[in-house]
């Protein structure tokens, strides 16, 4: 039997694409009338294939998601043995940061701003750390940085401390000691559109050791359950962090009284990326502090390698199944196999635990001690698992 919802009113989350399809999904899967819709739309949530919104109402929420502070504010909403301990029993990965090649690969698309700025006769000694700092990044292999630690001291070799702050594209220059007033001079200038896509990408170098994958939704997500303001003015990137903060200790304190008081969604819509599925566990561990659960639709491409997928939500135990539609409008597939390794999970059962369980990169905090404990062996929960292979797909089937 399903535990009672605390949260009365149907508020429904969505941040999957906004196809024709998922709007009628939605509305035939939301059986209320007058529901609260608040929706994460980023740019790559915004489907050409879009039909009206699913209420005229809907709110819809895009901040300004970029730079590694708020990359570790988002991350550290996942610490904690609880909310760990969700993501095994939703078999939810938990990502770590590692260097993101295809924004290593994009250097040659910033090295045009070191000739259009000598053309410009600016210090030579900027220009310099520029190009150093570029190469750097595109020398980088998989083990050179283990560590925010050691991103920040090979950052520190090249620009000033405080460079966190700087990454706007107008201002991400100035890391390197060019003046404040070059980076806007350079996007009005003759070759505007190339400068501003080439500041565009070394903004986002100082974002190479991270997530492979944009944590909108999770942040969008934060700004809906706190009431916070949709779209409109964009707030500053450090007070996006401060609100991030602010829910993170929300969170810990475990207050009933603030936990009460927020926005939680009783319907939550994804379409299975990185940051749908961390805002899916986030949500989860929400309503397990307050004693609810949240119903899931999760919205799949139609091919068949997403199968496996499919059956690993509907095996789910109890409330936490996922119901699932599969969508042929759905663009992301690719994002979808990078985060789940699907190729790897649909192509051989056998290799469950090698390619998807997420104990082996996650840190348990023992309640005896104060140090993280990296476990070498899956949780007594996940032991219990069975795998059942089938012709075409493998199902996880719950422990009995």
């Amino acid at each position: 039997m399903q535990p009672p919802l605390v949260n009365a009113p149907t508020q429904v989350y969505m941040c999957c694409q906004h196809t024709s399809l998922a709007t009628q999904r939605v509305q035939q899967w939301v059986d209320a009338s007058g529901f609260d819709v608040r929706a994460s739309m980023p740019r790559f949530n915004r489907s050409k294939h879009s039909g009206p919104a699913v209420t005229a109402s809907m709110r819809e929420y895009d901040l300004p998601v970029f730079g590694p502070l708020l990359t570790r504010a988002v991350m550290e909403l996942f610490e904690g043995p609880e909310i760990q301990r969700r993501a095994v029993q939703l078999g939810v990965p938990i990502p770590t940061p590692a260097i993101n090649q295809v924004v290593q690969s994009k250097v040659a698309k910033v090295r045009p701003l070191s000739a259009q700025v000598a053309l410009m006769g600016v210090d030579g000694t900027a220009i310099r750390k520029l190009d150093e700092f570029l190469s750097a990044i595109e020398a980088l292999g998989p083990g050179d940085v283990s560590s925010h630690q050691d991103w920040v001291n090979l950052v520190g070799r090249y620009c000033a401390p405080g460079w966190e702050t700087n990454l706007h594209v107008n201002e991400v220059l100035t890391n390197f000691g060019f003046q404040k007033e070059l980076g806007p001079q350079l996007r009005r200038g003759e070759q505007g559109i190339e400068m501003n896509g080439a500041l565009r990408w070394l903004s986002k170098m100082f974002e190479c050791y991270g997530m492979a994958g944009s944590m909108c939704d999770v942040v969008n997500l934060v700004y809906a359950m706190l009431g916070e303001a949709p779209l409109g003015r964009q707030p500053p990137p450090d007070q996006v962090v401060a609100t991030v903060q602010r829910f993170r200790d929300l969170l810990r304190n475990g207050d009933p009284d603030m936990l009460r008081d927020l926005w939680v969604p009783s319907h939550f819509v994804m379409d299975c990326e990185m940051g749908d599925t961390m805002a899916w566990l986030l949500l989860a561990h929400v309503h397990s502090l307050r004693g609810s659960y949240v119903r899931v639709l999760a919205q799949l491409p139609v091919a068949d390698e997403f199968d496996c997928l499919e059956s690993q939500f509907q095996n789910l135990r109890g409330s936490d199944r996922v119901e699932v539609f599969r969508d042929p409008d759905s663009a992301n597939g690719d994002a979808i196999k990078l985060f789940w390794r699907i190729p790897c999970l649909a192509g051989s059962c056998s290799h469950f635990w090698r390619h998807i369980s997420p104990w082996r990169s996650m840190r348990i905090q023992p309640s005896n001690s104060n140090a993280p404990k990296r476990l070498n062996s899956p949780p007594a929960e996940w032991r219990s698992l069975k795998i059942q292979p089938s012709n075409t797909s493998c199902s996880v089937m719950p422990p009995s």
